[in-house]
C-alpha cells in the first residue's frame, strides 16, 4: 500500500483516488509558514523589549559609574590638594574621571569626543559626547520610540557636574560637587 504525489493510493495493486488529498498538502505548508510567521513577529516584539531595556540599562549603568568615579575622584583631590582641587571639577567632562572613556566602550555604544555647542541631530544614535560650550554631556538615545523627554529634538540624555556652594562672597566655598541629570525623562514600554 502505498500514496502517489496525486492523491491516489494503491490497495491490492488497484489505484484508488483520495480527492483533495493532494491539497491537504498544501494546506499543511501554510499553516506551518503561518505559523512561523507568527513566531517571528513574537520574537521581534521580544527583541525590540530587550533592546530598549539594554539601552535604558545602560545609561542608568554609565550615571551610575560616573557617581562612583566622582566620589573616588573627590575623595585623592581631598587627601592630595584639598578644596580647590575639588572645586576644579565643577563643569568638567564625567568621562574624563571613568578609565573606559579612552577607548571604544563595550559594543554599540561609544564616547564620540569634545564639541563646541554640537547638533544633536548630527551625533549618531547610541553615542556619548560633551559639548564643551554648555559644560554637559549628552548621551544620544537610538530607541526613540521607547523614550520620552520635554527636550527639543532629538531624543538624548543630559548630565552635567555642578559644584554646590555655600555662603556669599569671601565666605563662599564648595560644599558638595554631584553629577546631575538636567532634563526629566522617562523610558515606556511600546506595542
Amino acid at each position: 500500500m502505498g500514496d502517489d504525489q496525486h492523491g491516489f493510493s494503491l490497495i491490492a495493486g488497484v489505484q484508488i483516488y483520495h480527492p483533495g488529498q493532494e491539497y491537504s498538502r498544501y494546506y499543511r505548508l501554510i499553516a506551518l509558514i503561518i505559523l512561523i510567521a507568527i513566531f517571528i513577529v513574537v520574537a521581534m516584539q521580544s527583541i525590540w523589549k530587550l533592546r530598549v531595556a539594554a539601552e535604558r540599562t545602560h545609561v542608568a549603568w554609565m550615571a551610575g559609574a560616573m557617581q562612583s568615579a566622582i566620589g573616588l575622584e573627590i575623595a585623592t583631590r581631598a587627601v592630595k590638594g584639598g578644596l580647590a582641587e575639588i572645586a576644579k571639577l565643577d563643569q568638567s567632562n564625567p568621562l574624563e574621571l571613568l578609565e573606559s572613556h579612552k577607548r571604544p566602550m563595550m559594543g554599540a555604544y561609544s564616547f564620540v569626543g569634545e564639541f563646541d555647542n554640537p547638533d544633536p541631530a548630527e551625533i549618531a544614535p547610541r553615542s556619548w559626547y560633551f559639548d564643551t560650550r554648555s559644560r554637559e554631556l549628552v548621551y544620544r538615545v537610538a530607541m526613540t520610540d521607547a523614550f520620552i523627554s520635554d527636550l527639543e529634538g532629538p531624543a538624548r540624555v543630559r548630565f552635567a557636574l555642578k559644584g554646590r556652594y555655600q555662603g556669599k562672597g569671601r565666605n563662599r566655598h564648595l560644599n558638595n560637587i554631584t553629577l546631575i541629570e538636567l532634563d526629566r525623562y522617562r523610558w515606556v514600554e511600546t506595542e
